[in-house]
């Protein structure tokens, strides 16, 4: 009879949560929503010492391109404020062409790293970044959605620049178009890898978090 009336409840129980997803997307900030973040795609900051790159050749280049410019920026920006928190979407490894480690070692920040690449987010959990990370992303509508992640593997004229990790940082999702952009022709010359990312809207992880201003 308990096995009965077990099986009444949980059958009721799975009508309840597929009637409720039939209603629309669920919300943003709903209670079931940041709770399944917290739990599956939330890790915690790490304790042990840092793991950044001796390699130097990766060395040489992880500060190439527009970084530089970017580094002054922030520098100029927030060179007094210590001890806030910073949301960083498409991390990469959490080390190359990272803008937010300078705040995190220098300025003692706080934040979350998004990074939506299966391997990159495992290079990133190697260099033990204080902060929390996640194997998501941004989601393109106000609610939570799976989406195709085209992860960008190698560039078939470069393996050197795959090998520092430029080319899966050009990584996007399916159909994106950037238009005018160098990274549109340079998408026609690489092998790419086809997976489902799970991605959340922009105030689901500052909810989770708790996160206030």
């Amino acid at each position: 009879m308990s096995y009965l009336l077990y099986v009444i409840q949980r059958f009721t129980q799975d009508n309840d949560r597929v009637k409720i997803r039939l209603e629309g997307p669920m919300e943003a900030d709903d209670p079931e929503v940041l709770n399944f973040l917290r739990e599956y795609y939330l890790r915690e900051p790490s304790a042990l010492p840092y793991g950044l790159a001796t390699d130097g050749v990766y060395n040489r280049f992880k500060h190439s391109g527009n970084w530089d410019f970017i580094h002054d920026v922030i520098k100029d920006l927030f060179k007094n404020e210590r001890g806030k928190f910073f949301i960083e979407a498409g991390a990469l490894d959490g080390e190359h062409l990272s803008n937010t480690l300078w705040l995190e070692q220098e300025l003692g920040w706080s934040g979350l790293l998004i990074e939506p690449d299966t391997e990159n987010y495992k290079r990133l959990l190697t260099k033990n970044r204080k902060t929390w990370t996640s194997n998501t992303c941004l989601s393109t509508k106000p609610f939570p959605k799976q989406l195709v992640f085209v992860s960008v593997v190698k560039r078939k004229t470069s393996p050197l620049m795959n090998d520092v990790g430029s080319m899966r940082g050009m990584s996007h999702l399916l159909d994106v178009k950037l238009d005018t952009n160098i990274y549109d022709d340079w998408n026609k010359v690489t092998e790419d890898m086809y997976s489902m990312v799970q991605c959340f809207p922009f105030v689901s992880y500052i909810k989770a978090l708790n996160i206030s201003t």
